[in-house]
């Protein structure tokens, strides 16, 4: 185990003629086969055409431990490029205490960085932001980002440079700090761009700090999410949307869509922030683009449903829709709401359509699709969900008109009481009891939930 103790080998990759050390090559085939021993480290990945590949962390002078890749390439990558510098300690490859490398080295303190949230994003796309065409059939492995996902990460490599020639802080760093401040203190555009010109001014020459809040908004326009702004009727009647765009009175109660002055300025706006680009955001980051496939990847255990996955609902779901569970990708209406329409409508094309999205962990561009399984709400709120009244004589969900249920002789309110008798065994002697329950009622044996 001398290459594990002593690991200045991770450093004698070539001679001074540029050939190969083979002791290098055999210490690295143990270092690798000593890495993927520990599962905590390994991830699990399944490929388009079903085939499982094991990942770890590549550590090599590029990558420095950024993104997961398959054990042929790291292996590519460690004997073209060689280890990251100072990587003596095994951190992200299962080992938790630190070595003394040979009798010159000392120990190497790891300290995490994990506070700098903008350079830990473009950390997290770096694979994908340093994405070369013209090097794609040398370097780049998988499909090339659809335009979209390009155009993120273009953004991301442009806005990650230094703020000014020897700066230790980003223009990414410095504009979202001006942004978080400007909201955090309701500060106006005004005071906004005279504040950020008077500290453009005292910046060295040449730096690449926006003049003002326009030029601040573009550019980080690729990290924008859409917003939809639709009128709605002030009775809650309708929503002016689609078909019902021009309209400019409400076509159920008659109101006007405006309120009365020359300006056409709706009664009722609602702000709809569509789900599908927050999902194409989620698989561009190579970390949340691997945890949107854990309920997946995960390891199953018989009896134990560690995520909606292992339910029998989702499992009834894929077994129904074998076309929609073959991509892992795929994340599984008084009448509905009238503000859940763009929702709705939405829904439907991720489901029926779907929409070309970058896996940043796969490295692949796929069309997915969506499917809501489950809502979790009060009985009010269920009711307008489901368009199921939950008042009155009817108003269990589950027993719809199949109801036990009667009115109070007194406050004439309805009752459900003595309802639930009919769903116990056949043979349950509750089910004769006269007295317990409702007086002098008992419920047959052949009357009980289907």
């Amino acid at each position: 185990m001398e290459w594990f103790t002593d690991r200045t080998w991770m450093y004698k990759r070539t001679n001074s003629d540029g050939s190969s050390i083979l002791e290098y090559y055999n210490n690295l085939n143990k270092w690798l086969d000593f890495v993927y021993s520990n599962e905590n480290v390994v991830d699990r990945r399944v490929t388009k055409r079903h085939k499982i590949v094991l990942d770890i962390k590549c550590p090599c002078l590029r990558c420095q431990n950024g993104i997961y890749i398959d054990r042929e390439t790291v292996q590519k990558h460690l004997l073209t490029k060689g280890f990251m510098p100072l990587y003596y300690t095994w951190c992200e490859h299962g080992e938790t205490s630190t070595h003394n490398v040979g009798q010159s080295s000392t120990v190497r303190e790891v300290v995490s960085d994990d506070n700098d949230g903008c350079r830990q994003m473009v950390i997290d796309s770096m694979y994908s932001s340093s994405f070369d065409p013209t090097a794609h059939s040398n370097t780049f492995e998988g499909d090339i980002p659809n335009s979209e996902a390009k155009g993120f990460y273009d953004m991301l490599k442009v806005v990650d440079e230094p703020l000014w020639e020897g700066a230790n802080c980003s223009k990414l760093q410095s504009i979202t700090s001006f942004l978080n401040w400007k909201s955090l203190y309701n500060v106006s555009t005004t005071s906004y761009n005279h504040n950020i010109s008077m500290v453009k001014a005292l910046l060295p020459e040449g730096n690449k700090l926006p003049e003002n809040f326009y030029d601040t908004k573009k550019s980080l326009e690729k990290l924008c999410l859409p917003k939809e702004r639709i009128n709605v009727c002030k009775n809650h009647c309708m929503l002016f949307y689609k078909q019902d765009a021009a309209s400019t009175q409400c076509k159920w109660c008659g109101e006007s869509r405006y309120k009365t002055g020359k300006n056409k300025v709706p009664h009722l706006v609602m702000t709809y922030m569509p789900i599908g680009p927050r999902l194409k955001k989620l698989y561009m980051n190579m970390k949340t683009a691997k945890d949107m496939t854990w309920h997946h990847d995960h390891k199953k255990k018989d009896g134990v449903m560690a995520h909606p996955s292992d339910s029998k609902a989702w499992k009834h779901f894929d077994s129904k829709n074998p076309d929609f569970a073959n991509e892992i990708r795929n994340n599984p209406s008084q009448n509905l709401d009238v503000f859940l329409r763009p929702l709705i409508d939405e829904l439907k094309e991720l489901y029926e359509e779907g929409i070309e999205v970058y896996d940043a962990y796969r490295k692949e561009n796929f069309t997915m699709k969506a499917i809501l399984l489950w809502t979790v709400s009060d009985f009010p709120a269920y009711a307008m969900l489901s368009g199921w009244s939950t008042h009155g004589h009817l108003a269990c969900p589950h027993c719809m008109g199949d109801t036990e249920a009667f009115q109070l002789h007194a406050g004439r309110k309805t009752s459900w009481f003595d309802c639930h008798r009919r769903f116990l065994p056949r043979s349950h002697p509750f089910r004769r009891d006269k007295n317990g329950f409702r007086a002098n009622k008992s419920i047959p044996t052949d009357l009980q939930s289907s």
